[in-house]
């Protein structure tokens, strides 16, 4: 499982139990990563892979990243969150902008991601591509590691092209210490 992977990763640096999210990682787990069949199988044979890339690799297999949050180590997933508050303009330095990217020809309308395949063990390519779009001006070569299977790979990859085609607006404001309470991923 993705949780009990990260699980392993953290108590092998000896890292006390109240310093791991348990309770984060036992609901994205039951949640969102076993009733959806993903999980996270991958051997660290290459020297120099860090616990960090591993706990971000495992979380990566669930659409999901790692987290330190208050002195403790948890993982957050992709998607829609529920709201946690605003910052007012009373705790803003400076006002709040928002950009907004129009869509280009250097925008990616193809996503290439590359997988090992946990039947033969060969490394697969899945082409991810809206509809419509057969022959793509630029695509984005992604390698997948953890996730074996080709519907779970194209998946993944298709959330990443739909995040380059879809995510364009992003905010930006100044806060002191009092607006540093929220989290990474927050809205």
């Amino acid at each position: 499982s993705i949780s009990g992977a990260m699980i392993h990763v953290m108590r092998s640096l000896g890292l006390p139990s109240d310093q791991i999210d348990m309770d984060t990682l036992q609901h994205l787990e039951e949640t969102y990563w076993t009733p959806r069949g993903e999980f996270f199988d991958l051997s660290a044979e290459k020297s120099g892979t860090s616990a960090l890339d591993m706990l971000q690799l495992a979380a990566q297999a669930g659409m999901g990243y790692f987290l330190l949050i208050d002195s403790m180590c948890s993982a957050g997933r992709e998607g829609v969150k529920a709201w946690r508050g605003g910052i007012s303009p009373q705790r803003q330095l400076e006002p709040l902008t928002t950009s907004f990217i129009s869509p280009g020809p250097d925008d990616y309308d193809g996503v290439d991601v590359t997988y090992i395949d946990e039947v033969t063990w060969a490394a697969e390519t899945v082409q991810c591509r809206l509809p419509g779009v057969t022959d793509p001006w630029k695509v984005e070569t992604y390698e997948l590691q953890g996730v074996g299977t080709r519907d779970r790979a194209y998946r993944i990859g298709m959330r990443r092209l739909m995040k380059h085609q879809g995510q364009r607006l992003t905010y930006k404001t100044k806060t002191e210490m009092m607006g540093l309470v929220y989290q990474y991923g927050d809205r």
